[in-house]
């Protein structure tokens, strides 16, 4: 069986050293790169980042594209120009500072060609130091429940997220106006037009942990920007009740979370419960004081 042409599609902005990460563990892919493409779009990136995929395009031409997406600052733009470029049957989203094993585009060839499948979630790992500190251990128990997010509101978020190039014809592209929940509103469209959503377990990607608290504040103000993009435009995100897959609101329910949950100390325990609410309210806030610039005209 000839294996399927895949495009790796992969926003980025202002990230030179996770992207040179990204790049290099592509390169070690053992899935032919004849038929294998990557596509990496530069969001106005002011560090160098846009140098750096210029650099691996040039010295890998036959592999690699580099474009440019300056029309919207909005990684869900990014990934719509992408598209436009694919060559791919199959569409694999990675976001620009994750990292993947070496038979990763193999087993992703296997899963669509055995299933027929269009749309399919997989694994993330969340990587730390030997020494995690609050931050990092945090986003190890909290960040990317995938399973969980495809049983109970429907979609898998981009960084794990592959794709028939077909589904773009029932579903259109995603919303580049969201700044945030993107990925979920684009499994809500794909749910809602009845095409089956897959978890392939035996898939995983790689993404480094967030290590300080102004990382983590600043995806909670961009969660809660995207809420109000979101309300603004009467977009209903779907959830089921009883398919929760937190505990106590956000430790993944999965086996080796909890193990390392009942490993912490009582003040760790402390202080990432207190993290949690602190991010909550965080959240919260940047989606009342984005709608109220809604309300006041400033948007």
């Amino acid at each position: 069986m000839t294996p399927t042409f895949i495009s790796i599609i992969i926003p980025a902005f202002n990230d030179s050293k996770g992207l040179r990460a990204t790049l290099d563990s592509l390169l070690a892919l053992t899935y032919p790169r004849d038929r294998t493409e990557l596509i990496i779009i530069d969001n106005n990136s002011t560090d160098g980042t846009f140098e750096a995929a210029v650099s691996y395009r040039d010295k890998y031409s036959s592999l690699i594209k580099s474009e440019k997406e300056t029309s919207r600052q909005s990684s869900y733009a990014a990934r719509n120009k992408g598209i436009s470029l694919a060559s791919g049957e199959i569409i694999v989203f990675l976001d620009a500072d994750m990292t993947v094993a070496p038979d990763f585009l193999d087993r992703i060839n296997a899963f669509f060609n055995t299933t027929g499948a269009e749309y399919a979630g997989y694994d993330v790992r969340i990587l730390t130091g030997d020494k995690p500190n609050i931050y990092e251990l945090y986003d190890k128990l909290n960040a990317f429940p995938v399973k969980g997010y495809l049983e109970a509101r429907h979609f898998a978020p981009t960084c794990a997220l592959a794709v028939n190039k077909r589904i773009f014809d029932k579903t259109g592209s995603f919303d580049s106006t969201l700044g945030s929940s993107g990925d979920y509103e684009f499994g809500n469209r794909a749910h809602n037009k009845g095409i089956k959503q897959h978890f392939v377990p035996d898939i995983t990607v790689y993404h480094p942990a967030r290590a300080t608290l102004s990382s983590h504040f600043s995806k909670a103000i961009r969660i809660g920007k995207g809420r109000s993009v979101v309300r603004s435009k009467g977009i209903k995100l779907s959830y089921e009740p009883g398919k929760e897959y937190y505990r106590y609101g956000f430790i993944k329910k999965e086996k080796d979370t909890l193990a390392l949950w009942d490993s912490v100390g009582p003040t760790k325990k402390l202080l990432m419960i207190i993290l949690s609410k602190a991010l909550f309210i965080v959240k919260s806030l940047s989606c009342i004081l984005d709608t109220a610039s809604r309300w006041s005209g400033g948007r």
